[in-house]
């Protein structure tokens, strides 16, 4: 039930192709406790380990935000 509402949450994050998104898991025990790894094969995406708040927070920024914006 858990894995379920779990994965649940990424698809209302993504709905079109056009969509983008970042789910943080903060929770450890997604790498610590045996039932993590069932959490962890049930994510529709990689999951990238980051070893600091500020690498997060600058590679979600350079995920999220264009850097070329179309000129119209």
């Amino acid at each position: 039930n858990a894995i379920i509402k779990f994965r649940q949450g990424f698809g209302r994050l993504i709905r079109h192709k056009e969509d983008r998104g970042v789910v943080v898991v903060a929770d450890q025990r997604i790498f610590t406790k045996n039932y993590g790894g069932s959490f962890r094969k049930n994510l529709p995406a990689e999951l990238v380990q980051y070893a600091d708040e500020a690498t997060l927070l600058a590679e979600a920024a350079r995920f999220l935000i264009p850097q070329h914006k179309a000129i119209s």
